[in-house]
């Protein structure tokens, strides 16, 4: 699985090099690994996207991230009392990364890493291009 998620990096790192600042992956916890990339715009908002390997449920998802807890909390209250809510909202952020979220892959095959890697990439950009519109 960890291989599979090196090879989702790996696209991002290629495709969107140019578009995109990616950091390494996170495997410090046995439950998920996740890698975040962000935009100089972004960056400057202090946010970045996180894409996310759920090892315990076996699925892949995507959020809206911030650097730190008070960023994350910042926007998640912008969200939250604003009537916009395409997107699954977190219900706190207090143990959370995600200020707001949606899973790309609910049952991956992962027999078939290249359908499967299409998939959260065309996901993840579909979120990512949403929310950049919105924030840039």
């Amino acid at each position: 699985m960890d291989k599979l998620y090196e090879r989702i990096e790996t696209l991002f790192q290629k495709e969107y090099d140019t578009i995109f600042k990616l950091e390494k992956i996170y495997q410090g916890d046995p439950n998920f690994s996740y890698f975040s990339l962000t935009t100089e715009e972004l960056k400057k908002q202090k946010l970045k996207f996180v894409i996310i390997l759920n090892h315990k449920e076996l699925y892949f998802s995507i959020c809206l991230s911030g650097q730190n807890k008070s960023i994350r909390k910042k926007y998640w209250k912008i969200f939250k009392g604003s009537d916009w809510n395409k997107y699954h909202l977190a219900e706190s952020i207090e143990d959370s990364l995600s200020i707001i979220d949606q899973t790309t892959v609910e049952k991956p095959d992962f027999n078939n890493k290249r359908n499967l890697t299409e998939k959260i990439e065309k996901e993840s950009m579909k979120f990512i291009k949403e929310l950049k519109d919105i924030l840039e």
